[in-house]
Order: C-alpha cells, then sequence, then structure tokens
C-alpha cells in the first residue's frame, strides 16, 4: 500500500494541450510562483493583472467582471487612490479615473484571456473576508486603511460554491475548449490562527469539491502535495508559511505532467 500521493496521482490523459499551452492563473500568491516556473517551460500565461488576491469572491468578481462592484471598491487614502477589490497594484498617484482605467484594463485582459487560453486555473487562498463597514461590501485588500474600517467575517461552503457553480457553467457554454482546474492554497494564514487556517482551508477544499462535482472543473492537489507528501518545515520558507522554491518546483513539475501534450 502506498502512502505517497505521486503514486497514485494520475493526472488527466483525456485532456491534451499543445507543446506550449496558453493560461490564466487567477488567485493566491502559490499561483503566481507557479506561473512563473509554466512560463520558464514555455507556456503562455496571464497571472492576476489586477494583483495578488486570496478570497475567493473577490477573484470571482474580476473574472465575471463585476464593475458595479469593483469600481464601488474605491477610495482615497494616503495621498493615493485605492481599489480594496484589487491586490496592491490597485492603487494611483493621480485620479480616481486613472484608477478606474486600469481596473477595466484588467477586465479587459482577464476577458481576453478566457477567449484564447486552454486553461484556467483559479487558486483560493482563504474562506476568511473583510467586510468594509463604509460601503457594506466584502472585499479583497485592506489596502492599508485602518483595521477599525473592517469587520472580519466567513464564508460559508454555500457563500463559494453557488456563484462559482453558476459562473464556471456559463465560461464552460460560451468557451467549451477551456479547461478550468481548481486548486487550493498550501500557504498557511498565519494571521488567522492555526485553528482557524485549518478551518478555512477546510471551507475551501470542501467548497471546490462540490463546484467540480457540479461542473466540468477539476481539481489539482497542491494543497496535498505540500501539506501530505512534502509534510516538513524543510520545505517552507523561514516564516513557516509560505512553501520555498524546492516544494514550488516540486508541485510545479506535477503540475506540467498531469497533462497529454500534442
Amino acid at each position: 500500500m502506498s502512502f505517497q500521493l505521486s503514486d497514485r496521482w494520475k493526472g488527466w490523459p483525456d485532456w491534451r494541450l499543445p507543446q506550449k499551452p496558453t493560461a490564466l492563473m487567477m488567485g493566491s500568491c502559490f499561483s503566481v510562483e507557479v506561473a512563473q516556473r509554466c512560463q520558464a517551460h514555455g507556456w503562455e500565461v496571464l497571472s492576476n493583472p489586477m494583483g495578488t488576491l486570496f478570497q475567493p469572491l473577490s477573484i470571482l468578481s474580476w473574472m465575471k467582471g463585476d464593475w458595479v462592484q469593483l469600481s464601488n471598491s474605491t477610495i482615497f487614502h494616503e495621498n493615493k487612490w485605492k481599489m480594496l477589490m484589487a491586490g496592491k497594484p490597485g492603487q494611483s498617484l493621480v485620479s480616481e479615473g486613472e484608477l478606474l482605467q486600469w481596473g477595466q484594463g484588467c477586465v479587459d485582459h482577464i476577458h481576453q484571456a478566457l477567449q484564447q487560453s486552454h486553461l484556467l486555473v483559479i487558486t483560493l487562498g482563504t474562506a476568511q473576508v473583510w467586510h468594509w463597514k463604509a460601503r457594506q461590501m466584502q472585499v479583497g485588500n485592506c489596502q492599508r486603511l485602518p483595521q477599525d474600517a473592517f469587520e472580519k467575517q466567513w464564508l460559508s461552503i454555500e457563500d463559494i460554491v453557488g456563484p462559482y457553480t453558476d459562473w464556471i457553467q456559463g465560461v464552460s457554454a460560451r468557451f467549451p475548449n477551456l479547461k478550468v482546474v481548481l486548486t487550493v492554497s498550501p500557504v498557511r494564514h498565519e494571521k488567522l490562527g492555526v485553528i482557524e487556517n485549518a478551518r478555512s482551508k477546510a471551507i475551501l477544499l470542501e467548497s471546490v469539491h462540490q463546484i467540480c462535482e457540479q461542473t466540468t472543473a477539476r481539481y489539482f492537489p497542491s494543497y496535498e502535495w505540500v501539506q501530505d507528501e512534502l509534510r516538513d518545515y524543510r520545505f517552507y520558507e523561514a516564516d513557516g508559511c509560505h512553501p520555498n522554491a524546492q516544494a514550488i518546483d516540486y508541485v510545479t513539475e506535477r503540475w506540467i505532467n498531469s497533462f497529454q501534450y500534442e
């Protein structure tokens, strides 16, 4: 009996890709690291044009192009305009108009990539979100606003599964050749606390499996590769939270080998 995921993971032999696939990779910082390594292997990848995001609904807002939600998240703070639905790049020293133009450009890039890519890869990082009291909305990034401007909230499995299932079913019907992969980041969110981080990952894991059961999306076990197979702090950075280069290389190799190539 084998306890190694490597011995049991067969990938997707029915999913064939060209030698140099195109992919849209959205989500956590782990996704960004894998995207960079895929590019080094000759893949053409668009990765998080709006910046790195971790919570599922903020990621989905960009893929949906929910401009009401995105444009409602701007604020002038620290002498610059900021978009709280975006990652760190979502700032402008010039004007709100410039920031909104940047955001619309990100939406356009994402939608173009959805039309042209072989793969859409979504990596979810946390089920805990920040509720911005002033606008009564959940945001993707606090952008250094005072902590008392927000309230911590938990997403439920239902909060994630319903919107993602509807959107993936729609995008799959519109772009039938697009292959959708969901995964959960193995990065530990230490600021949540050990118990809270485990709860967060559990919510995400059950959510993505339910989504895959209801759509054509498939699950890639990034989380399990690191947590269950590597399972050693040798494979983490000094902070004990972020997988190191060796771990990311290990997961990327298994990701690339999960497909058949023409």
